[in-house]
C-alpha cells in the first residue's frame, strides 16, 4: 500500500491514529517538519508524490489548511481533515468551503477508517465517457443496481426516490431508516452511505455525484437521475 502522510504540529496527538493506520497495514509518516515545508510556496510535487493520502491534523488551523491546499494545487491526493470528534454539519460545510470533502475523527472505528481509505473500484474509460442522455439502458442498469445494494444503501436510495428529486435532510433520512433521533453516529452513516451510492452509480455509467449534496439542507437525486427513476416506476 502507498504510505499516508499526517501533517501536524504535535506528534503525540497523532499516536492513536498512527497506530490504527498501521494496524490496517499502512505505512505512516507523521511530520511537523513536512507541515512547515509545505506551508512555504513552491513546487511540492517531489515532497508528496509517494503518498496515497494526506491528513491535516486538528492541531492545524483552517487558515493554515487553506495555505496548504493552495500550495498543493494540482496534486491528485486524497485529502482528509482530522477532528477530535465527529464534525457537526456546520463544520462539514466549512470543510467544503475549504475544498475538502473527506474527514476522519479521533474515536472512529477501524471499520469506518478502513472504508474511507479503501481505493475505489476502477471505472472503465467507456463508463466514464457515458453521459446521462446516452444511457439507453439506464432503467435496467438502475434495476440491477438496486439488487446489489446493502440494506442501508437501499433505504437511503429508496427514501430519496420517494421524495421525487426533492431535498431530504440527513435527520429525515435517519428517521426513515432507523426511526430514532439523529445522533452524530447515524448522521455519519448517512454521509458515508451517500458517498458509497455515488461511487456505485459512477461504476455503472452514471455521472459523478448523481446524488447531490445541498449543503446545510441535505441530499437529493440529480434531475437526470430522477428522470431515470421515473422510467423504472412507469415500467413497473
Amino acid at each position: 500500500m502507498e504510505p499516508i502522510l499526517i501533517l501536524t504540529k504535535n506528534l503525540l496527538v497523532e499516536r492513536r491514529l498512527q497506530e490504527q493506520l498501521q494496524y490496517l497495514n499502512y505505512e505512516v509518516f507523521c511530520s511537523t517538519i513536512m507541515f512547515h515545508k509545505l506551508l512555504k510556496k513552491g513546487n511540492h510535487s517531489l515532497l508528496v508524490r509517494d503518498y496515497r493520502a494526506i491528513i491535516f491534523s486538528e492541531t492545524i488551523s483552517n487558515d493554515e489548511v487553506c495555505r496548504l491546499l493552495n500550495n498543493l494545487k494540482g496534486e491528485e491526493k486524497i485529502i482528509f481533515r482530522k477532528f477530535p470528534e465527529l464534525p457537526e454539519e456546520q463544520e462539514e460545510e466549512e470543510l467544503t468551503q475549504l475544498g475538502i470533502s473527506q474527514w476522519i475523527w479521533e474515536e472512529q472505528s477501524l471499520n469506518v477508517l478502513r472504508e474511507k481509505l479503501a481505493p475505489s473500484a476502477p471505472v472503465s474509460a467507456e463508463k466514464v465517457a457515458v453521459l446521462f442522455n446516452k444511457i439507453k439502458d439506464a432503467p435496467k442498469r438502475l434495476t440491477d443496481f438496486k439488487k446489489i445494494l446493502t440494506g442501508k444503501e437501499y433505504s437511503i436510495f429508496e427514501c430519496l426516490s420517494v421524495n421525487k428529486g426533492e431535498v431530504v435532510s440527513r435527520q429525515d433520512l435517519v428517521d426513515y431508516i432507523w426511526a430514532e433521533p439523529a445522533r452524530q453516529a447515524r448522521l455519519s452513516q448517512i454521509s458515508i452511505g451517500v458517498k458509497t451510492l455515488n461511487q456505485k452509480l459512477l461504476q455503472i455509467g452514471f455521472q459523478d455525484k448523481s446524488i447531490e449534496t445541498i449543503w446545510g439542507k441535505g441530499y437529493r437525486l440529480s434531475p437526470e437521475l430522477w428522470d431515470y427513476c421515473k422510467l423504472i416506476s412507469d415500467e413497473t
